[in-house]
């Protein structure tokens, strides 16, 4: 039987998994070459990501649970396609569509965590409902990318 505990668990693990595919993401954007404007938003949202991933990890550690998160293939298979789509296009305006993807993956993943996790809560939802406010707000910030 599902309890309250065991879905809040899991929607942070959750919460930590998306915001930290975002941070890996924007991370290896850093290490390349961007515009001025581009590297401040990666700088802005790279700290956002993090800043998720530790609310999640410390209200996990406080519930007594540990975080999993993604294995290291599954990182070492995120930065091979970010690279691999890079080499075929490096612009800023490319790696706004890239993010603007990813956010909205993030968006979709965390209505369906938050369906499925739905005893959680109510400040594992709070947090989940941040990362999808900040993914909606990603994608409204790459637009102007985007001309």
């Amino acid at each position: 039987m599902k309890t309250k505990r065991d879905d809040t668990a899991k929607l942070y693990d959750e919460i930590y998994k998306n915001a930290a595919m975002g941070a890996g993401t924007t991370k290896h954007l850093l290490e390349t070459e961007r515009g001025e404007e581009m590297t401040d938003s990666l700088k802005k949202q790279y700290a956002e990501y993090r800043s998720i991933c530790r609310n999640a990890e410390i209200s996990m550690r406080a519930r007594g649970g540990e975080i999993k998160g993604y294995g290291r293939m599954k990182k070492m298979m995120t930065d091979r396609g970010v690279s691999l789509n890079l080499l075929f296009d490096n612009s800023d305006r490319h790696v706004a569509e890239m993010l603007m993807n990813g956010s909205t993956m993030g968006v979709i993943n965390a209505e369906k965590s938050t369906g499925k996790y739905s005893g959680a809560e109510k400040e594992a939802k709070e947090l989940m409902k941040h990362l999808s406010d900040f993914e909606l707000s990603t994608i409204e910030n790459m637009r102007r990318f985007l001309s």
